[in-house]
């Protein structure tokens, strides 16, 4: 019973943010009875996904990568990731160089794999993911000491 109580509310923009398919869905999971709200009611959406509230650098480096995925520059999965671990950490620019350059080492290692099996275009994209990844993590750890950037710039 307290699970019917604790329903959440749709509003307008949240119909807006499903799209159709979510409504869809929405209304066959019995959210779709609700009352719509008022456009003065409701607020304004962020100007500007966030990921990390409080450091607009670390949020504008992962729209960057996210801008990159139609040409194959990045991956959901992969950036998800990353944030996930980086979590809890937004002002640890060192956190941020580990994180991301331990992601490029893994696609890094995908694209081997799939080199060493004979799938070219696989390895190539896996190549360029790599290679933007670890990118990442140097562009905004610009402060991590040079010792440590090295053999991240010399891959």
């Amino acid at each position: 019973m307290g699970e019917q109580n604790d329903r959440r509310q749709l509003k307008r923009r949240d119909f807006l943010a499903l799209g159709a398919a979510g409504v869809a869905g929405a209304t066959l999971a019995g959210g779709g009875g609700s009352k719509l709200a008022s456009a003065s009611e409701t607020k304004a959406p962020p100007p500007t996904l966030m990921m990390f509230p409080g450091n607009y650098t670390w949020s504008a480096a992962v729209r960057g990568a996210i801008a990159g995925f139609p040409n194959g520059g990045g991956d959901l999965g992969e950036v998800y990731k990353v944030c996930a671990a980086l979590h809890g950490k937004a002002s640890d620019n060192v956190a941020w160089f580990v994180e991301w350059n331990k992601m490029g080492e893994h696609v890094a290692q995908l694209a081997g794999e799939a080199k060493a099996k004979g799938y070219t275009q696989t390895a190539s994209g896996a190549y360029l993911r790599a290679a933007i990844t670890s990118r990442l993590g140097s562009c905004c750890g610009n402060h991590v000491r040079r010792r440590r950037r090295k053999p991240t710039h010399e891959r």
